[in-house]
């Protein structure tokens, strides 16, 4: 990095930082998709509580007619119909061989390990990673003397990386020896983290970079100049997994100026989670929702919705979250109901409900995957 000083002002010269390469833009082009935006819904952050939430959704469908509130979930039903009988959807958890060792405690690290969730989740998206070929299993080569696995070792991006990151997985189950992490802040938790990493594992050049992945210019990092590498990303909150894939996937074209692509993309992998922190601006298959007769109000109210898959099966009878939902039903404390949508709402039942807000999950998602698939021409699925 290059300083220099203006003003008394010392200035740090990062050419990966790009302002908003990775926004997107409100309408993109697509004037027919304009709608007026209701404030309330466009302006949730990261970090709100779930009570603000819930509030947020319950004054927006007070807002609403039992009407329009039928028309959207006959219309959700609908889009929901439509992807999952044209699209193959479906549930693929995997513990790959190279991991089981990790899994069962028999390794020899002696570091700080991440929660036994975690693990789960990490090994099981390295999986499918390795399902897809893009990932080598490396006791296919006897990788500690094998010059083959190593000149097919890509590096590893992993987006949102945390202190609970993947680089001790991938290091010490497959040999990968070139990570950079991206995450927005940098505390010193993480950084011990980070060193232990380095210290167990010598062979792994391990970086963090700390930016919004608004605002990243993967192509400009020096550390990923013409290698290939494989993208990751564990519990991507909201609008993060649109940035992430624009970022990994930018058009050719930045501000009318060609972007020379000098990354080699081997193949990504993102979990997706707090879809009610989506917003319209960065989502960036507007295209697909339009077709799915969904406008800007409708894609906020939609991920909103999104909170109300609390139960994983659809089917139990979750009453430690009945009172919670008095929030949607606006009850007084007198045990007066006040009609409207929220009454309505208020007798769906807990699996109905959680039903309702799995099926935006995946209007939502498959969006995503489609922009991956159509416009981007990458082999894909959903899992």
């Amino acid at each position: 990095m290059v300083t220099n000083k203006e003003f008394g002002v010392t200035r740090i010269h990062r050419p990966f930082f790009k302002k908003g390469i990775n926004g997107g833009k409100d309408y993109e082009g697509e004037e027919e998709l304009k709608t007026t935006e209701n404030s309330e819904l466009g302006t949730l952050f990261y970090g709100s509580s779930g009570t603000f939430i819930n509030r947020v959704l319950t004054k927006a469908l007070d807002s609403m007619s039992v009407v329009e509130f039928y028309v959207l979930i006959r219309k959700i039903e609908a889009a929901y119909m439509r992807v999952s009988t044209s699209y193959d959807i479906r549930e693929s958890f995997k513990e790959p061989e190279a991991c089981k060792a990790w899994m069962k405690r028999e390794t020899d690290w002696t570091m700080p390990r991440v929660r036994r969730g975690k693990d789960v989740e990490h090994v099981s998206i390295l999986g499918n990673l390795e399902e897809f070929g893009v990932l080598e299993n490396p006791k296919r080569f006897d990788c500690a003397v094998s010059k083959e696995y190593a000149n097919k070792r890509p590096a590893v991006v992993e987006f949102g990386a945390g202190s609970e990151c993947m680089a001790q997985v991938l290091a010490h189950c497959y040999g990968i020896q070139k990570m950079l992490l991206v995450d927005q802040e940098s505390d010193l938790y993480k950084l011990k983290a980070d060193e232990r990493v380095r210290e167990k594992e010598s062979m792994l050049i391990l970086e963090r970079l700390r930016i919004d992945i608004e605002h990243l210019d993967l192509n400009a990092v020096e550390f990923l100049k013409g290698v290939p590498y494989l993208a990751i990303g564990n519990h991507l909150c909201g609008s993060a997994t649109d940035l992430t894939l624009r970022c990994c996937l930018p058009k050719q074209t930045t501000e009318d100026v060609p972007v020379e692509n000098t990354c080699n993309l081997r193949g990504l992998a993102i979990a997706t989670c707090c879809h009610h922190l989506c917003q319209w601006k960065h989502y960036q298959n507007k295209r697909y929702l339009s077709d799915l007769g969904f406008k800007k109000d409708d894609f906020h109210l939609m991920s909103l919705l999104t909170i109300w898959d609390d139960n994983p099966d659809h089917s139990l009878d979750l009453s430690n979250i009945v009172d919670e939902r008095n929030l949607f039903s606006g009850k007084k404390s007198s045990g007066q109901v006040i009609n409207g949508v929220n009454e309505f709402v208020d007798n769906m039942t807990v699996a109905e409900a959680a039903g309702i807000g799995f099926k935006c999950k995946v209007i939502i998602d498959m969006g995503r995957l489609l922009w991956v698939k159509q416009l981007r021409g990458l082999h894909s699925r959903a899992c």
